[in-house]
């Protein structure tokens, strides 16, 4: 049921995505995962900069990303800017789709 469910997810989901697939990330990630991943690898630079718990980077207006598209080119660039910034933080493209799939249950409701 549970691979039915994400097939379905990922057919209605790519006429809005366009070239997702050819950017191979996971939007169908482990919310959990993600969560995990986002508080140990993203969390402290995201307080440093906007304070509080740092989700002001997802709350701030006007919002930076406002779909699904843009949100999957911010992550991709993130992952270039994060491999020159600290080698230590590197994700892989799973990684990087679980914290997609947990900010945009939380934050950005895309899908």
């Amino acid at each position: 049921m549970l691979i039915r469910k994400k097939l379905t997810f990922l057919v209605f989901l790519m006429p809005f995505v366009g070239n997702v697939a050819a950017s191979g990330l996971h939007l169908s990630g482990d919310i959990a995962a993600g969560q995990r991943l986002h508080q140990a690898r993203c969390s402290g630079c995201h307080v440093q900069q906007f304070g509080g718990d740092g989700s002001g980077v997802y709350l701030r207006t006007p919002r930076r990303v406002t779909n699904v598209q843009e949100l999957v080119a911010f992550a991709n660039r993130l992952q270039h800017f994060n491999r020159k910034m600290d080698p230590n933080l590197q994700l892989d493209e799973i990684q990087m789709g679980n914290i997609i799939a947990y900010i945009n249950k939380y934050y950005y409701h895309f899908y």
